[in-house]
């Protein structure tokens, strides 16, 4: 009995986190918004959910970069990827008192092969080679730490 109950907890739990995410898609991009709870459940960060506005605006810069109207230094994204190839999940943490939004693209390709559930489990590197990671400084508008997975 007690193994039932567990086995009805995950259950809920795991159909908790998925209904969570906030799916935005439109004409230009497809992402998920991944809440605090999701994103920062083991680990000891302190994190926040991105608001859609953060994420539209950050989506808009990414525009301006691909074509190419955006030219301020340090951007660390290169017109050259082509990101409407990739879905976005968006989760956000703290350096101290700044606000950062973790973006990883993944390929489109890749969640159409594997199946990936992009818009209610958090994919890692593990099981969705080819991602692009990038941290997105809310204050400043721009990204840094730009990172990449497997081969492109």
């Amino acid at each position: 009995m007690k193994n039932l109950i567990k086995l009805i907890f995950l259950l809920v739990a795991k159909i908790s986190f998925a209904q969570n995410f906030l799916i935005i898609e439109n004409e230009n991009f497809s992402g998920a918004i991944i809440p605090k709870e999701h994103f920062c459940a083991k680990s000891d960060l302190e994190c926040f959910t991105p608001t859609e506005k953060e994420v539209y605006d950050l989506e808009k810069i990414i525009g301006d970069i691909q074509n190419k109207k955006e030219n301020l230094a340090n951007r660390n994204i290169k017109s050259e990827i082509n990101f409407d190839k990739y879905v976005r999940q968006y989760s956000g943490f703290y350096i101290g008192e700044e606000k950062v939004i973790f973006i990883k693209f993944v390929p489109k390709e890749i969640i159409e092969n594997k199946k990936l559930k992009w818009n209610s489990e958090f994919l890692s590197c593990v099981n969705a080679e080819n991602c692009i990671s990038i941290n997105y400084f809310i204050s400043e508008q721009k990204f840094y730490e730009l990172g990449l997975c497997g081969e492109e």
